[in-house]
């Protein structure tokens, strides 16, 4: 008889061999896991709206990355085969053999980089608005935001990350910000975002074809961070959204990601 779903939020947290790492995990024990990966300056709880509805079928496991949340923050030289191998490391202490993994951004491309270095982890990818894979990255909101660590700056950021029907979410958003961009932690989400812009310019246009597992993508028609580029596998625009359309648009997000498993 299949586990009853847990529809219990709570964050829980693991050693690893660079400190402690912090989760959430709800849904089916026995069933497939689906990970979330956030973004930039982000942290576990950006998939908040998202989490419930897969966990009645999944086993639903999010994710704060390195100098993000609560987790621990050596990230090392921030670079993707250092944040593959950080993942990797942390699904194998979660007990997690393999997975459908969902990643927003920066989260996205440390996703990507996962299934080129481990593809065994891989089952799948849902990409929401990836970083890194070609095309114009509109940084100076955040860059701004790092070195002047004002709440004027972290709104001006807020304000360029959704649509523009969608401004309800902008103080949220602002607060988030805020609370990412500690003193202790600033120096490391500057490396990180170096490494989103180095990543990201016209001779980084992601080559598709080396992925040898099932993806979709889906993006705002709005996003002013990173445009839409164009050359994407399995594309979904997300009418009237920015750059975080699981935040935006979270039913429509979570739907199309539901019916992307359920052919797999």
């Amino acid at each position: 008889m299949a586990e009853k779903p847990s529809r219990k939020i709570s964050l829980s947290y693991t050693d690893g061999s660079q400190g402690r790492i912090s989760f959430l995990e709800m849904g089916r024990a026995d069933a497939a896991a689906v990970v979330f990966v956030h973004g930039f300056a982000a942290d576990l709880l950006t998939w908040q709206f998202c989490l419930v509805p897969m966990a009645a079928n999944y086993r639903v496991i999010a994710i704060d990355l390195p100098a993000h949340g609560k987790t621990h923050d050596a990230a090392g030289d921030c670079s993707l085969d250092y944040m593959a191998d950080w993942l990797n490391a942390a699904l194998n202490l979660l007990g997690v053999e393999a997975a459908h993994i969902v990643g927003h951004s920066m989260g996205g491309r440390i996703a990507l980089a996962l299934a080129e270095a481990h593809l065994e982890k891989v089952l799948s990818l849902s990409l929401i608005a990836p970083a890194g894979i070609g095309g114009h990255f509109h940084r100076e909101a955040f860059e701004r935001y790092l070195y002047e660590g004002s709440e004027a700056a972290a709104h001006a950021a807020a304000v360029q990350l959704v649509g523009t029907d969608n401004t309800a979410y902008i103080p949220a958003l602002t607060s988030s910000l805020i609370a990412a961009a500690t003193p202790e932690r600033r120096e490391t989400l500057l490396r990180f975002l170096r490494r989103i812009e180095s990543a990201s310019g016209d001779l980084g246009v992601y080559d598709w074809s080396q992925l040898h597992c099932p993806v979709t993508v889906l993006w705002g028609d709005q996003d002013r961070i990173i445009p839409v580029p164009d050359g994407l596998p399995n594309l979904r625009r997300i009418d009237g959204a920015g750059h975080v359309p699981h935040i935006e648009a979270s039913r429509r997000v979570t739907n199309h990601i539901l019916e992307f498993l359920n052919v797999l």
